[in-house]
C-alpha cells in the first residue's frame, strides 16, 4: 500500500529552505529573460550604425570617463563616510569608497530588487574596523535613506521635466502630483519619525515575526540600528544636513558625468533634455532585471530618439553606460572578494 504522506513530509517540502530554492529559481529566470530583453531594445537598429556611433569614443576619452566616475564613486561614498566619522569611526575615504564599490557590485548583479550589498558594508566594518553590527547598520541604514531622499526628489523633478517635454503623454494633472508628494514625503517621514523614537521597519518586520518566529533575531537587530540612527538624527543635526548636501552635490555630479559621455559621442542635449534622458535611465533601474540589462539601453533609445537623435545614437549612449557599469561592478566583486579574505588594503585595521 502507498503510504499517505505525512505532515512532516510536506513540511519538508514548504518549510525553510523552499523559500530561498524559489527564489533562486526566480533569479535563474530573470537571468535568462536579460539577453531576450537586450535583443528587444536593440532590434532593427542596424548594428554598423551603433559602431559608428561608438568609434566616436576615443581611448583617451573613455579613460577619462572612468576617472570621473572614480570621483563619482567618492563623491557617493563621502555621504557614508562622513555619518561613520560623525558615530565617531574615523575611516579613510578611500577605504569606505572601497566597501562601497564591493556593495555596488552584488547591488548590480543581484536580480531583483537591487539590493543585497548592504550586509557586506556592515561586515566590513566589523571585521576590519571592529565596529559594532548594531552602529554599523545603523551607518548604512542612514545613508540609503538619505540616498532614497535625494533619488525621489530627482525622479520627481525627473519626471516634471519628461512631462514638460511632452515625452509622458497622460502622467499630468492630480495623479501626478499626488505621487510626487508621496515620492518625497516616504524618506522625509521615515527619517522625521525615527528622529522621534518611531520604527517604521522595524515594527513591519516585528510583525511578521510574530507569526514566523525565524524572522525575530532580524527584527530585532533592525530595532537596535533603528534606535541607533534616531540617537544619530537627534544628536548630529548639522551631520544630517550635510549629508543631504552630500547627496545633492552626487545627483551634480552624475549630471555632469551624463553630460561628458553625451559630449564625448556627439550628442547635443540641454539642461531639460539630459535630465529627462538621465531620468529615463533611472526609472530602468527599477525594472528587476540584473543591471536591467536590456532595459537600461531601451530607455536610452527611446529617450534620444524622442529628443531628436537616431535610435542608433541612443543605442550607443546605452551601451557606454552598460561598458562603464561592468567595469566598475566586475572591480567591485573583485575587490569585494580580496577584502573579505582578509588580504584587502594589505592588512586589517585596529579597532577605534
Amino acid at each position: 500500500m502507498t503510504p499517505k504522506p505525512t505532515e512532516s513530509s510536506g513540511a519538508v517540502r514548504s518549510g525553510p529552505g523552499a523559500g530561498p530554492a524559489r527564489r533562486r529559481r526566480w533569479g535563474w529566470l530573470l537571468w535568462a529573460a536579460s539577453p531576450v530583453v537586450l535583443w528587444l531594445a536593440l532590434r532593427g537598429i542596424p548594428l554598423a550604425e551603433v559602431g559608428k556611433v561608438l568609434a566616436r569614443l576615443g581611448a583617451g576619452q573613455a579613460i577619462l570617463i572612468v576617472l570621473i566616475n572614480v570621483g563619482v564613486i567618492v563623491v557617493l561614498a563621502s555621504r557614508w563616510w562622513m555619518i561613520l566619522r560623525a558615530q565617531g569611526h574615523r575611516i579613510s575615504i578611500v577605504k569606505v569608497s572601497g566597501y562601497r564599490l564591493a556593495a555596488f557590485a552584488i547591488n548590480y548583479f543581484s536580480p531583483g530588487t537591487h539590493v543585497g550589498g548592504e550586509p557586506l558594508q556592515v561586515y566590513l566594518l566589523a571585521k576590519r574596523h571592529g565596529i559594532p553590527a548594531r552602529q554599523g547598520a545603523a551607518s548604512v541604514l542612514l545613508d540609503r535613506s538619505l540616498d532614497f531622499t535625494a533619488n525621489s526628489l530627482f525622479t520627481v523633478i525627473g519626471l516634471a521635466v519628461l512631462i514638460g517635454l511632452g515625452l509622458l503623454q497622460g502622467f499630468s494633472g492630480p495623479g501626478f502630483l499626488i505621487v510626487s508628494l508621496v515620492l518625497l514625503a516616504l524618506p522625509i517621514a521615515y527619517l522625521v519619525l525615527v528622529g522621534r523614537g518611531v520604527h517604521p521597519l522595524s515594527s513591519v518586520v516585528e510583525s511578521f515575526a510574530r507569526r514566523w518566529t525565524r524572522l525575530a533575531p532580524g527584527a530585532r537587530f533592525l530595532r537596535e540600528a533603528e534606535e541607533t540612527v534616531g540617537e544619530f538624527c537627534r544628536d548630529s543635526p548639522r551631520a544630517l544636513a550635510f549629508g543631504l548636501a552630500l547627496s545633492g552635490l552626487s545627483w551634480l555630479v552624475l549630471i555632469l558625468e551624463y553630460s561628458v559621455m553625451l559630449r564625448f559621442l556627439g550628442l547635443s542635449l540641454d539642461l531639460a533634455g539630459t535630465v529627462a534622458a538621465l531620468t529615463a535611465g533611472r526609472l530602468a533601474l527599477l525594472v528587476p532585471l540584473p543591471g536591467a540589462l536590456g532595459v537600461l539601453e531601451g530607455s536610452q533609445v527611446l529617450a534620444l530618439t524622442a529628443l531628436g537623435h537616431m535610435p542608433a545614437e541612443g543605442a550607443g549612449l546605452g551601451l557606454v553606460i552598460r561598458a562603464r557599469d561592468l567595469v566598475f561592478a566586475g572591480a567591485g566583486l573583485l575587490l569585494g572578494a580580496w577584502l573579505t579574505s582578509g588580504r584587502g588594503f594589505l592588512q586589517r585595521d585596529k579597532k577605534p
